[in-house]
């Protein structure tokens, strides 16, 4: 019961924006499709892509980051090192936490079944042609049918993204783990762009109202990504460490389909981005320069965070 504890945790703080509202969704909302063209370029320094954001005495270099990358991703820190040198603030993704009394353990394990499984076969559920492409992605993920066909068509969905990214090798402290080894190396101390405490029980009553109708959203774009294979996840790992930011957002976005319709994804994923930005807000306050560690993704998108800042005002260069 406790690895499910850390299991739901560790879904949570990867996946979800911020605790999970119940109010129901009348659909799925992907604030993430849409990017800004102008700043959707190539870099032309070497490494990833960052962004500028600044006023009349303060600039905060930004830097956009995958959620992951796979094992053994090399990647030129030296724009990274050079930014970090002097800078006053370092701002890094929101983090998000979970945990639970050990006392309610039990009441959580048992809220967890009600949530996830079902009385019916996953498989016979399943219009006919997509049966067909899951049962192929499940053998691909190196799984049988019998791992998943106890449980809701969302849950499967999200567990087999799991077992087919781990099978892939896919290292989720990466970036991240090597920005932080640089950060400890200029003594600085990241601050997050926003903390928030999360309740268990009420994300798992949130997933209990999503339907198998809507879960099949989760279900077929895992298999979408399943099918497309491996290729497709490490050459936008490679775009990324090679400052191309258009094919590094060619990355498969599974994960953000199945928590995407779960009630309040599209209201929460705003409120982060609006901390992001407010972060980004308070050191241009101070003179002299920061640096931002934000996800690519929601840096770009129409809604996302350089986009709010020049709404308020400042000036946002893009990586050329």
């Amino acid at each position: 019961m406790k690895r499910l504890v850390c299991a739901l945790s560790i879904a949570l703080v990867a996946a979800a924006p911020a605790a999970w509202s119940q109010t129901p969704a009348a659909a799925s909302e992907d604030l993430e499709a849409t990017t800004v063209d102008e700043l959707v370029v190539r870099a032309t320094v070497p490494g990833p892509a960052w962004w500028r954001v600044s006023d009349g005495d303060t600039t905060v270099w930004v830097l956009g980051v995958p959620d992951a990358l796979p094992k053994g991703t090399k990647w030129d820190q030296t724009t990274l090192k050079r930014r970090l040198k002097g800078a006053h603030t370092v701002i890094y993704p929101p983090v998000f936490r979970a945990g639970a009394n050990p006392l309610a353990i039990p009441k959580l394990y048992q809220q967890y079944r009600e949530a996830s499984r079902s009385g019916v076969s996953l498989q016979a559920s399943l219009p006919p042609a997509l049966a067909a492409r899951y049962l192929a992605a499940v053998a691909k993920a190196g799984k049988k049918p019998k791992d998943y066909d106890n449980l809701r068509v969302w849950f499967a969905g999200l567990s087999l993204s799991g077992d087919y990214r781990k099978r892939m090798r896919l290292d989720y402290e990466e970036p991240m783990r090597s920005i932080g080894k640089a950060v400890k190396a200029a003594r600085l101390k990241p601050v997050p762009a926003m903390t928030e405490d999360m309740k268990l029980a009420r994300l798992l009553e949130t997933l209990k109202s999503v339907s198998d109708a809507t879960g099949r959203e989760c279900l077929d774009a895992v298999v979408d990504e399943i099918e497309g294979g491996d290729g497709v996840v490490r050459r936008a790992a490679a775009a990324w460490a090679a400052g191309d930011v258009p094919a590094a957002l060619g990355s498969p976005r599974s994960t953000e389909a199945c928590w995407g319709v779960v009630p309040g994804a599209a209201r929460l994923k705003r409120e982060s981005w609006n901390a992001q930005a407010d972060a980004i807000d308070r050191a241009l306050k101070k003179p002299g320069h920061a640096v931002a560690i934000l996800g690519l993704r929601g840096l770009v998108a129409r809604e996302g965070v350089l986009q709010r800042l020049k709404a308020r005002g400042y000036e946002v260069r893009a990586p050329q």
